[in-house]
């Protein structure tokens, strides 16, 4: 697995919903302004969705992925659609 630089960790507890709400702020006042961060962001979350599909996240990050993250309907397609093609990788 690759290291994950400091922001992108800061991105990736925001996702699952492991930051004050100060930090909430400071991190959504970024990717709004920032397209950059936006698109650090995006990046962030597919890997955390990949991450999940494929079952290498810790338990206490899966257990917040399940709770904070997948349980928007809209969010399941993409995990849905994840956790296939992790699947068809594993079968070639």
């Amino acid at each position: 697995m690759v290291p994950t630089m400091p922001h992108e960790n800061l991105m990736k507890r925001y996702l699952l919903n492991d930051l004050s709400a100060e930090e909430r702020t400071r991190v959504e006042d970024e990717y709004f302004a920032d397209a950059v961060r936006f698109e650090e962001l995006v990046g962030v979350e597919n890997d955390l969705i990949d991450s999940y599909a494929r079952g290498t996240l810790s338990a206490s990050e899966r257990r917040q992925f399940e709770q904070h993250y997948a349980n928007r309907p809209e969010r399941r397609a993409r995990i849905d659609f994840a956790k296939a093609l992790a699947q068809a990788a594993l079968q070639e």
